[in-house]
């Protein structure tokens, strides 16, 4: 299983926030987390640090359509609809956060 701090990087206040409160993250948002694949957790990085899905595609030199599937199936680990209600939860659970 990944460390749930593994999937967080250096682009972003969101992501900064995770980063610093990772300990913290209720367990059923740190599960969803660590059972992202690379590349699920590097396109999430993207999203996070606020660039879009053809700016995602092009930073990671991958189709548009191959960041599609990937905000799906994050979506689906998280048990969401969309990859921007998962970005919304993991904002709640920061804010949240002592």
């Amino acid at each position: 299983m990944h460390d749930p701090r593994a999937f967080l990087i250096d682009e972003g206040p969101l992501a900064t926030a995770i980063e610093a409160h990772a300990d913290r993250i209720p367990a059923g948002i740190r599960r969803p987390l660590a059972i992202l694949s690379r590349r699920e957790r590097e396109v999430l990085r993207q999203l996070l640090a606020g660039h879009s899905g053809p700016e995602v595609a092009e930073r990671l030199a991958i189709s548009p359509r191959t960041v599609e599937i990937h905000r799906q199936r994050i979506a689906r680990k998280f048990g969401l609809a969309t990859v921007q209600a998962v970005i919304h939860l993991l904002y709640r659970s920061v804010r949240a956060t002592p």
